[in-house]
């Protein structure tokens, strides 16, 4: 792989890629046209930034790769990269790593000093490009889903709860015994599921 032919730049920039972008991504991920040409629309300077990956060669030029980078409003250091995506063909020729790379850089030309993403099945890519894992973070300006249900939980089975509705009842009249606590709902989190965070302190 020779990188002098292929260049990382965003997307909002290139305006004329941005279909092309769309259909590289629903073929990993399938969405629907307009609520992912929405999404990319978003793009700008200060992040959410796409990134695409042209790669020029004798027949002209094709956008291979792309990756978003995301803000985290509760840590103004980070950023979070959404998504990294390299067309099936050109996998397993080191493209992955070079728009790592360079989506690495860019978030550093922004300010930005931590990186963090979320993989299912990429772990051990990431952490020979430095990354470790972390606790879950979340891109939303909250907590993250683990932290939200468990507080929710707790707040469910929490003795207080039971306080509060004895102490509403007149105190001459029988109280019967306390009901057994609620079943905790369900939880998006899934503590079986593969999904790691993973962070990398950009230097």
């Amino acid at each position: 792989m020779e990188v002098e032919t292929a260049v990382v730049v965003p997307l909002h920039d290139y305006g004329k890629y941005l279909n092309v972008c769309c259909e590289l991504i629903n073929e990993e991920w399938p969405r629907s046209t307009s609520a992912r040409i929405h999404s990319l629309k978003s793009s700008c300077d200060n992040l959410p930034t796409s990134l695409i990956l042209i790669l020029y060669d004798a027949d002209g030029e094709i956008v291979i790769g792309h990756s978003k980078i995301s803000p985290l409003h509760k840590m103004p250091n980070g950023c979070f990269v959404e998504c990294v995506v390299v067309a099936k063909k050109f996998r397993g020729k080191g493209w992955g790593r070079y728009i790592m790379l360079e989506t690495e850089k860019y978030a550093k030309s922004k300010g930005k000093a931590v990186i963090y993403l979320s993989t299912s099945d990429k772990r051990e890519f990431y952490e020979k490009l430095g990354y470790s894992v972390c606790e879950p973070v979340s891109i939303y300006g909250g907590r993250s889903v683990l932290q939200t249900n468990n507080n929710f939980i707790s707040s469910i089975l929490s003795p207080d709860l039971f306080k509060s509705t004895r102490s509403s009842v007149p105190t001459s009249t029988p109280l019967p015994p306390a009901p057994p606590a609620p079943p905790p709902p369900k939880s998006n989190f899934s503590t079986s599921s593969k999904k790691v965070y993973m962070r990398k302190v950009l230097t």
